[in-house]
């Protein structure tokens, strides 16, 4: 689960659990199968961004959907959310 509030661009894997997608492409196992960080589903590919829940998202809370774009505007160069994904183990 991505801690971010709101999730930037959400992407969501076949189990169901949105996370922003940089922590998703984070938690990929670039090498073998990748797992889901909080129900260890695996996966193989990275999904795309969840467009239906990011327009959702920037609808229904502009201003903090705002805000976490900004925040998120350097985690392409940076690799990593402010928080990323809660790993349940």
């Amino acid at each position: 689960m991505c801690l971010e509030e709101p999730m930037c661009k959400p992407a969501v894997p076949r189990c169901g659990h949105a996370g922003c997608f940089w922590c998703v492409h984070r938690a990929m196992d670039h090498f073998g199968v990748s797992a889901c960080p909080t129900c260890r589903q695996p996966f193989e590919h990275l999904p795309d961004v969840c467009v239906p829940l990011h327009r959702f998202l920037a609808r229904a809370f502009p201003a903090e959907y705002a805000r976490a774009r900004n925040r998120c505007s350097g985690t392409h160069t940076s690799g990593r959310c402010s928080k990323g994904w809660r790993h349940v183990g």
